[in-house]
């Protein structure tokens, strides 16, 4: 999830579906309540512990820390000279988990198909807008941008980072892990908190009413979230804002004179949709 999260397109949610933690993740966070908050007070470690799913909370956000503070220069570096092979093998895990979720769960209704549908065009819709120019931002900005996109990063197929890129605050998020600027990860990481409190419990609130829809709808989500991922794109500049326009692996290779790498790419989509498959069943009714 926390590799995932760096890489604007990708969902850590959408990771969490593939590996089946998804109901755990949401009930760990909406854990965090006021009865935590009273036993905290109350200095009962041993039962907050047990309240919160401590091991379950402190080895997921210790893999997401490690990660995102181990691979965003390795990221960065993969996005500018392996780009095309990084986006084909993430191409893949995406289709994959639409391919688990909707053998588990197939389109039955007319309202399930809506959804899905709906969920596709949103994805496609924010996939369309133009980024906003990087701008130095303060501090109540971060906070709020971290509100966002960490709401993002628990919803499969929205991105986390996608989200800061529309807001400008990709580069501002990204210099500060590679050179550990604390007040804004403090800040950044502060609104985060607060906007996934809010957003699980929407999230369990939806599920528990009407769990069928809402899974047609992120599996709308993840198959529109595939066109930020397209391998083959070209960089778009107009001032100080920039954005990706997809093309054919043909027009890559004419435009660029540089070889698409159509079957290693291939190899990675079916290498990405085949871990999908290993990992197991995604269906949050588990």
């Amino acid at each position: 999830m926390g590799i995932a999260d760096v890489i604007p397109g990708v969902s850590g949610g959408t990771i969490a579906f593939i590996t089946g933690i998804y109901p755990q993740l949401l009930s760990a966070i909406n854990s965090l309540d006021s009865h935590a908050f009273k036993l905290l007070i109350n200095v009962e470690f041993k039962k907050l512990w047990l309240h919160i799913n401590g091991p379950f909370i402190l080895v997921l956000c210790a893999g997401i820390l490690l990660s995102v503070f181990l691979f965003a220069n390795l990221i960065k570096f993969l996005l500018v000279n392996h780009a095309i092979k990084l986006w084909a093998l993430f191409f893949g895990l995406i289709f994959g988990s639409v391919i688990v979720l909707l053998r588990s769960n197939p389109i039955k209704n007319i309202s399930e198909l809506i959804l899905l549908l709906l969920g596709f065009i949103v994805a496609i819709s924010l996939s369309t807008i133009a980024p906003s120019p990087d701008t130095d931002a303060t501090l109540i900005q971060m906070f709020l941008a971290g509100s966002m996109a960490l709401c993002a990063m628990i919803l499969p197929g929205i991105s986390g980072s996608f989200i800061l890129l529309i807001l400008g605050f990709y580069s501002t998020f990204i210099d500060a892990v590679a050179n550990l600027k604390l007040q804004i990860l403090i800040a950044f990481f502060s609104g985060g908190f607060i906007g996934l409190m809010l957003f699980s419990r929407l999230l369990t609130w939806i599920i528990k009413r009407a769990e069928k829809l809402f899974i047609s709808c992120i599996c709308g989500f993840l198959l529109g979230s595939l066109v930020m991922i397209w391998p083959w794109r070209l960089q778009q500049n107009s001032g100080d804002v920039s954005w990706y326009e997809n093309i054919s692996p043909r027009t890559y290779e004419i435009i660029t004179g540089n070889d698409p790498q159509i079957i290693l790419c291939v190899f990675l989509f079916s290498l990405g949709t085949a871990i999908v498959q290993l990992l197991g069943n995604p269906n949050v009714t588990k």
